[in-house]
């Protein structure tokens, strides 16, 4: 007796139909089985310190991770040792927990090279994730791209977060802004990820080097909403201080390109003017949060430089 087994070729779908034959000495048996298809893993990095008390955010970012309509999902957290509850509540959510220092790049790298997704995507722990952004992001990749760029708005009542929103709205679909937080993962590992020695401009950098590298970025029509926004003028200055000190190894890598990148007055505002136009009192709010913005920067950086 003998037995043959023959496969007819599999449609790439969703749902995948293997035709099975057998034939022996007395016919033919035919007999159809269904498998489903599994889609590529994509993990979703966060990196926290002591998110659950600095923002109270932290459960709506997770929360909008599960509510992904992409069923394939690895939640990584890397988490900076926090002291408070913020890894108890990662794991209400079923994250994955690492831990890693000491800044959020080193954090973000680590996770990659843990990571067990075919895709990876980065989220701070204070956004709201689009429900398709994830699905989204994975189907432009297999068109091709090794790199998604997605748009960020800001929600809130306070008016300097409506007045930051304003800004944010100027940005949208705007490459020499918006970067790209979901990658190929073996595009982001070849690159080295972020690079580690930057604690300001970190996005801007990895961006220009996967441009550099000619991998493609592709676009997607979404937008991610940022819930953590400064809700005032001393916030908004102090963290800018922060950024001051940290920025110089982020210019010294090309100093006159980056500098015009850090530029305050960008094309984004002329081509967006009638916005600006629209929303004379946010905008005047916006021309006030700028000024602050680039006070604590600049007074930052001269305390950096003074300190050398």
């Amino acid at each position: 007796m003998i037995w043959r087994i023959s496969f007819l070729p599999i449609p790439d779908t969703d749902w995948v139909e293997k035709n099975c034959c057998l034939i022996t000495a007395n016919g033919l048996i035919s007999k159809k089985i269904k498998m489903k298809k599994v889609k590529p893993l994509v993990s979703i990095i966060i990196p926290t310190k002591n998110a659950a008390s600095r923002y109270g955010l932290f459960e709506e970012t997770l929360r909008s991770v599960k509510n992904q309509t992409y069923p394939n999902i690895e939640l990584i957290v890397s988490d900076n040792f926090s002291s408070d509850e913020t890894v108890k509540i990662a794991k209400n959510f079923k994250a994955r927990i690492i831990f890693k220092g000491p800044e959020r790049t080193s954090q973000v790298n680590f996770a990659a090279q843990k990571a067990r997704g075919e895709y990876i995507a980065k989220e701070d722990d204070d956004y709201l994730i689009n429900d398709e952004y994830i699905e989204k992001a994975v189907s432009k990749c297999q068109q091709g791209f090794d790199a998604v760029y997605h748009s960020t708005v800001s929600s809130g009542d306070n008016f300097w977060v409506k007045a930051k929103a304003l800004e944010r709205l100027a940005y949208v679909g705007d490459d020499s802004i918006e970067c790209a937080w979901f990658w190929k993962r073996k595009v982001f590992l070849a690159l080295g990820g972020y690079d580690t020695k930057l604690v300001a401009g970190e996005d801007f950098d990895l961006q220009e080097r996967l441009n550099a590298a000619g991998y493609k970025t592709g676009r997607i029509n979404v937008a991610n909403i940022h819930l953590g926004e400064s809700k005032s003028l001393k916030e908004i200055f102090l963290k800018n201080v922060n950024y001051g000190k940290t920025v110089s190894p982020y210019l010294k890598k090309n100093t006159f390109f980056r500098a015009r990148k850090l530029f305050p007055l960008r094309k984004a505002f002329l081509k967006n003017w009638r916005l600006f136009i629209n929303n004379p009192f946010l905008s005047l709010g916006l021309i006030i949060i700028k000024v602050t913005q680039y006070f604590g920067a600049i007074l930052g950086f001269l305390l950096s430089f003074l300190s050398e």
